[in-house]
């Protein structure tokens, strides 16, 4: 018996031609998506560590002695690099096209910073990006030439928390305002928002950052344990990149407050405020930590989703960051820094040079509805890969959310979710070529013999 006559009507022109304007509208929007390289942590249930935060880079501060971190009982995944300079434009002018700046993301020291008692500007402090008034809308902010992929720095942490409510959103027109972190800091005195339920991106917190970063599983003999730096016990060293298994981009520090004396792996190991310290992001190529994120000890610091009470003022909260920055160097470095920024939460401007974002989320079960040819977006395609494997038995088709032999369910579930793409996919979807419509006609073509037999 001949069963492809019980199939479902087929696409008429009409159809086919709006299928293929919507595919065309998707290919565009993916290529907008900004997209991650994620690091999968995984050994559920790991071991807390006992290492207490002794750690602060200057003599007016002793680190807050806590300890018990690193334990997570939930498999996640976290970017491998802190968000570049280039992704945080990409996001400033699609939130933000007429640049406007209502919202404080951007800071002017991004761009430009002016030293506060010379007045001239100085490289070293300066950001990555850059604001041109005078460009057309949608392409106010950019990258500055030659630092595309240094870390965005000078980013607050209600930035940090309107770009991850953003990436919740879809991107694209997605709210910055709600999502993961709702009633976002508007003074130095509001509390800071924890992350709502459901959430499946968002800032790591202290334990999702310090297992990335320091946890290895094949220490004490395969038990697993803790490194004091993401790339080992030992102290990093000083060495431009992209140096060896165990250097970072930080300062070789004197002990004495403020960067002159301090060592640099720039201009003979001297300190020069004319001179760019930050670095791209994966420079370090071969000085990751166990689970491979680069820059842990280095380049710029991450904030993180915790906070803690402001030690002159105990109602007020403010958010903590770790990890390593090029303006400090080991005492400002490893498991045992956790910091803070005084009235950093509630402000848009206060923040530094060498703090950025690096984000995390749950670990991703790699099912989308419809998704037949397991190409992470649900497009045409997917259509044929259903119309050839019609009748076919159960568990043919991947990401078949509906089960049993293959029909008119799986077709439903593929028109409902037709357009739908995996999370922050890193799946490059081209501009539709002629060659593609073609295809797409001929599809049309191979339905209208079908239906005639």
């Amino acid at each position: 018996m001949d069963n492809r006559k019980e199939q479902p009507a087929a696409c008429s022109w009409a159809c086919l031609l709006i299928v293929l304007a919507a595919a065309c509208a998707v290919s565009r929007s993916a290529e907008a998506q900004i997209s991650f390289d994620w690091a999968s942590i995984g050994d559920v249930g790991n071991a807390a560590d006992t290492l207490a935060m002794t750690k602060c880079p200057s003599t007016f501060c002793t680190g807050d002695g806590t300890s018990g971190y690193g334990s997570v009982d939930y498999a996640y995944e976290i970017t491998t690099t802190h968000v570049t300079a280039t992704q945080y434009a990409e996001f400033l002018n699609t939130v933000d096209p007429d640049g406007t700046n209502s919202l404080g993301l951007f800071d002017s020291r991004m761009d430009t910073f002016f030293h506060p008692v010379s007045f001239l500007p100085k490289d070293a402090f300066t950001g990555a990006l850059t604001f041109n008034a005078g460009s057309a809308v949608g392409n106010k902010y950019g990258a500055k030439a030659g630092q595309e992929n240094f870390p965005a720095t000078w980013v607050s942490w209600v930035s940090a928390a309107r770009f991850v409510n953003w990436l919740s959103n879809g991107q694209g027109a997605g709210d910055t305002e709600s999502g993961v972190y709702n009633n976002l800091p508007a003074t130095t005195s509001d509390p800071m928002p924890a992350r709502e339920p459901g959430s499946t991106i968002f800032l790591p917190t202290d334990d999702e950052f310090y297992k990335a970063a320091y946890y290895n599983p094949t220490l004490n003999g395969g038990a697993g344990g803790y490194t004091e730096y993401g790339v080992g016990n030992a102290a990093p060293v000083v060495e431009g990149p992209s140096g060896g298994t165990t250097s970072a981009n930080y300062a070789q520090t004197d002990g004495v407050d403020g960067p002159n004396g301090d060592t640099y792996w720039q201009n003979g190991g001297a300190f020069d405020d004319d001179l760019v310290h930050l670095t791209p992001v994966g420079s370090y190529s071969s000085a990751t930590s166990h689970y491979g994120l680069y820059d842990v000890d280095g380049n710029s610091y991450q904030w993180l989703e915790n906070s803690r009470p402001n030690q002159f003022n105990t109602a007020q909260d403010l958010p903590v960051f770790r990890g390593g920055s090029w303006f400090n160097g080991a005492d400002g470095s490893g498991a045992a820094y956790r910091n803070t920024q005084f009235f950093a939460a509630g402000s848009s401007s206060l923040s530094s040079n060498y703090h950025g974002i690096r984000i995390a989320r749950l670990a991703q079960v790699e099912v989308l509805a419809g998704d037949f040819n397991n190409d992470g977006i649900v497009d045409a395609a997917d259509y044929t890969a259903w119309r050839d494997n019609f009748n076919a038995p159960a568990g043919t088709l991947p990401n078949d959310t509906v089960g049993g032999v293959i029909g008119q369910g799986q077709y439903d579930a593929w028109v409902a979710n037709f357009g739908a793409m995996l999370p922050a996919a890193s799946v490059a979807i081209p501009e539709p070529t002629s060659g593609f419509l073609v295809a797409g006609l001929l599809v049309g073509l191979g339905l209208r013999d079908r239906r005639a037999e």
